[in-house]
């Protein structure tokens, strides 16, 4: 279950985060007026904000979700944005000379912002792990590794606990390697554009 609410967690951060950060990028005006917003929600740690989707959502899956989405979608738009606002000017006016179109224009963009973009979602599939276990942890959950690790502190089972993190850690590594294998057959990671 704790992965399953990562990975929904996730999609919900990526699902908002890349669009978001890629208007904000894409517009000077709106990128000089977010950018210090946005680092400053960066600095607020996510869990500390529960209670307010505690107020908005009620407890359960929802609250949750939101919480870790919340977290990990910050790192990805601020991670896009940047990405999108740096794309060199020259590769654009090239395809300009060219006769490109708009989407051209736009490909242009995208493959330029693409390995800052993805940077940002590996991080964000991260954070959202975990968040993903804090919020277990403060909120209670079925099926729950968060729970499992909270219930053998609170019993002092501390050979079950040190286990538990152990399949976390696993857990979080094999996410980060899915995530580099996934960059990695796009071709260009690693390499200068």
């Amino acid at each position: 279950m704790t992965v399953l609410r990562t990975f929904a967690s996730f999609g919900l951060a990526l699902g908002v985060g890349w669009p978001l950060g890629a208007a904000i990028g894409s517009i000077p005006a709106m990128n000089r007026l977010l950018t210090g917003p946005l680092d400053f929600l960066r600095s607020i740690p996510a869990f500390v904000l529960l209670p307010l989707f505690l107020i908005f959502l009620k407890t359960g899956e929802a609250s949750r979700i939101a919480m870790a989405a919340f977290g990990a979608g910050l790192v990805i738009v601020a991670n896009t944005a940047f990405g999108v606002a740096h794309v060199a000017q020259l590769r654009i006016q090239v395809t300009q000379v060219y006769g490109g179109t708009l989407l051209h224009r736009i490909g242009v963009i995208f493959m330029q912002a693409l390995p800052q973009s993805m940077d940002g979602a590996r991080l964000g599939l991260s954070l959202a792990l975990i968040l993903t276990i804090v919020g277990e942890i403060m909120l209670g959950a079925t099926h729950a590794l968060g729970t499992r690790v909270n219930d053998s502190l609170a019993g002092f089972d501390l050979p079950r606990m040190y286990a538990l993190i152990f399949v976390i850690g696993i857990i979080g590594y094999l996410l980060n390697l899915l995530a580099r294998l996934a960059t990695s057959r796009l071709g260009w990671y690693g390499r200068d554009l």
